[in-house]
């Protein structure tokens, strides 16, 4: 009996005689003999070839027969066209397809269908096979599914003063990549950290970071920068007292001779040391914070008593009106007990050094000249 294979290689042929041996031949008539047996192997064929079989009983030999090993040809080895990069990011799909006359086409995935979609990692195959029961089978496609990376974390920019901010960012893969807006594809640096352009006017800025990997892009995200206006950190002198000149703010005095440790108690605008030396002030304004330079103090309160202003004032509780003496034009405030301002009057020649109280509530109150100073104090009562 005949037996087929596909493409090159050895058929294995078999037969069955009614008596004696069996003898394989390669021609009808003539000839040596192959083999002997009720099978025989041929060697590697590759195409259809006939063999003949002939019985032997005792010296009496039958007509040879014709055995027929059958090679059909292997179908052609498909190739698989992806649709696009096989390398995918998380939610991608691309098509892989195959071309062939075969009738039959089976995926490594189990599709039978030409094309099937994928979206998974993993190794693809197809096997085609044609009418004789051959097939073939492509090459692997490898589709590789990466992670989107994100951004972890930012670090917002804030100075104070004109210059260059520093933000920072941090991602769970790839490259940190900066820009200029959360729309534009230009990117404007790579790294964990960006300095920005050098600003010269206070303004804040939105940068957005996001993080690439493998082709895959992360969802952008702002990234603030703040640039505070600058504070003023210059000092003015008068006498033996020493003014910030910067309104609107936090002070901490400080001595500068004492490795600038701080003065307890001076945390006014202005202060008068009672000691000689070098002092400077602390002016913070929420989070910006300047320090003066440091100045050198060489008159003393007692040294400064002498060009002091003098203030008197009389009756010391008054009903409708109260007169201030000063040997000091200028402007005299009115504090109550717990030290808010409620009046501030000008005295001078031209109004004889007097003030009114008909809008000032009964109470205690306090007459200072500038800057608060304690010797330029005086009690003030109002009692109509």
């Amino acid at each position: 009996m005949g037996s087929s294979r596909c493409g090159k290689g050895a058929v294995r042929l078999a037969a069955k005689g009614s008596a004696g041996t069996l003898s394989w031949y390669t021609a009808a008539t003539g000839g040596k003999s192959l083999a002997k047996g009720a099978s025989f192997t041929t060697p590697a064929i590759s195409s259809t070839t006939t063999y003949y079989v002939a019985a032997n009983d005792g010296g009496c030999i039958s007509k040879r027969a014709a055995v027929i090993a059958t090679v059909s040809v292997l179908p052609a080895k498909p190739v698989i066209h992806a649709s696009g990069a096989t390398e995918l990011c998380e939610g991608q799909s691309i098509q892989l397809s195959v071309t062939t006359a075969a009738p039959s086409v089976h995926w490594s995935t189990g599709g039978t269908n030409s094309a099937i979609t994928a979206n998974r990692a993993n190794e693809f195959t197809v096997t085609v096979s044609d009418a004789n029961g051959c097939s073939a089978s492509s090459a692997p496609v490898k589709v590789v599914v990466n992670p989107y990376p994100g951004i972890l974390s930012i670090t917002p920019g804030f100075r104070c003063g004109h210059g260059q901010n520093l933000l920072g960012a941090k991602a769970s893969a790839g490259m940190v990549r900066w820009h200029a807006n959360d729309k534009d594809t230009a990117t404007i640096s790579y790294g964990t950290l960006y300095f920005t352009p050098t600003f010269i006017v206070a303004r804040t800025d939105t940068f957005y970071v996001d993080a690439s990997y493998r082709g895959c892009i992360s969802k952008r995200i702002a990234v603030p920068s703040v640039v505070k206006p600058p504070l003023d950190a210059t000092t003015t002198v008068s006498g033996a007292t020493i003014t910030a000149n910067q309104a609107a703010a936090t002070y901490q005095w400080v001595d500068c001779n004492n490795g600038n440790i701080y003065i307890s108690g001076e945390t006014r605008q202005s202060f008068t040391p009672l000691s000689k030396g070098d002092y400077a002030v602390i002016v913070t304004d929420n989070t910006c914070s300047e320090t003066s330079s440091c100045i050198s103090m060489q008159t003393t309160v007692a040294e400064a008593a002498s060009t002091r202003r003098i203030l008197y004032m009389f009756p010391n509780q008054g009903k409708d009106r109260f007169t201030v003496l000063s040997n000091v034009e200028g402007s005299y405030t009115i504090l109550d007990k717990k030290g808010k301002a409620i009046r501030t009057v000008q005295l001078n020649n031209a109004n004889n050094f007097t003030a009114s109280n008909e809008t000032i509530s009964n109470g205690r109150y306090y007459v200072v000249g500038e800057n608060n100073n304690p010797a330029d104090r005086q009690k003030l009562i109002v009692s109509k």
